[in-house]
């Protein structure tokens, strides 16, 4: 191990008693984890998920991974809830709901859009107009 490195490894220890914090990245890793999985059943945006994981890792005293580990994290983590809750769905769905379900996503109007992009769409002000159609 170089001087220089030795130097930064000393300031690193320094700044962390400073600060007040433990190095255990393991540990950290594990609290984002834990707190992004428990909350990504109720939140999707990464941010939140992100801000969360954050505030939790601060709580227990541990130095925080770089943005990167928690980006990653909520990113994969957030996949892995959204397909549960999908597959959750698509279990709950008789053979009738679920083949509707594939033909909303699978059939192109003209404008290449499916039926499913039209069921999201937000309805349209009530005027006689959009009554009588």
């Amino acid at each position: 191990m170089s001087r220089a490195e030795r130097t930064a490894k000393h300031h690193r220890g320094l700044v962390r008693k400073r600060v007040g914090v433990t190095y255990d990245q393991a540990r950290a890793r594990g609290i984002v984890e834990q707190s992004i999985g428990k909350e990504a059943e109720a939140k999707n945006r990464p941010a939140d998920l992100i801000d969360i994981a954050l505030e939790k890792v601060v709580e227990a005293g541990l130095e925080l991974p770089g943005f990167s580990t928690f980006d990653k994290m909520a990113s994969k983590i957030r996949t892995e809830v959204n397909v549960s809750i999908r597959a959750g769905i698509h279990d709950r769905m008789s053979a009738p709901q679920a083949g509707g379900a594939h033909a909303a996503a699978g059939e192109r109007d003209s404008d290449g859009t499916t039926l499913f992009n039209r069921l999201k769409k937000p309805a349209k002000g009530p005027t006689w107009s959009h009554f009588k159609n």
